[in-house]
């Protein structure tokens, strides 16, 4: 499902006038997640505890928010880490949907703030059921005694195809990131790096 961008394109994002290039890992890595994550489920989640525009500072998008908190998570970024990111990305950018010609990339502080609220609500876990929800894939039996169920089968081709292209980002995520053991001190935040 792609998101609707919900500003007018400046010269910030649009792409110079190189002749040549190619989409990096990260660039498909992104692209992939973008197709594969519910994010509208998962909007929905935070939508109800996320703090409405009023007399202090303006909020940023929670559409902005959710997507750069899955970043963080994916490369291992502190709040620090993540604003500089998204200054040096274009591809960081695109993804997380900002637009430095109309809007500053979200601060440390905002970030900091927006972690604390899913962990004061404790949505880091829905989130992550939420996923694991969407993305349920297990395939069931077909044969039983001699009886073949066709239905099934079809079933599990189906998954089976979708499963192959969720697969190939959590290897790149594994294998090139290096985050093939990533161990974290204590359960709660361990809890909560994972989710």
């Amino acid at each position: 499902m792609k998101r609707k961008a919900h500003f007018q394109r400046t010269l910030a994002t649009q792409a110079s006038y190189e002749k040549y290039g190619r989409k990096s890992r990260r660039e498909l890595f992104l692209d992939e997640m973008e197709q594969v994550v519910p994010w509208a489920k998962l909007e929905a989640l935070v939508e109800p505890h996320y703090p409405k525009a009023g007399n202090g500072r303006r909020p940023v998008g929670l559409s902005v928010m959710l997507h750069t908190y899955f970043v963080q998570q994916w490369f291992n970024l502190s709040e620090l880490g993540v604003e500089e990111a998204l200054y040096e990305s274009s591809a960081l950018r695109r993804f997380v949907g900002v637009d430095l010609g109309s809007a500053p990339a979200p601060d440390e502080t905002t970030i900091l703030r927006f972690r604390h609220l899913l962990e004061r609500f404790n949505i880091g876990p829905e989130l992550l059921e939420t996923v694991n929800l969407h993305l349920d894939m297990t395939c069931r039996r077909t044969k039983f005694k001699n009886y073949i169920d066709e239905l099934q089968k079809k079933k599990n081709r189906s998954k089976s195809r979708v499963r192959a292209k969720v697969e190939h980002p959590f290897r790149i995520l594994k294998r090139v990131f290096g985050f093939d053991k990533a161990r974290y001190r204590g359960l709660k935040k361990n809890h909560h790096r994972l989710s």
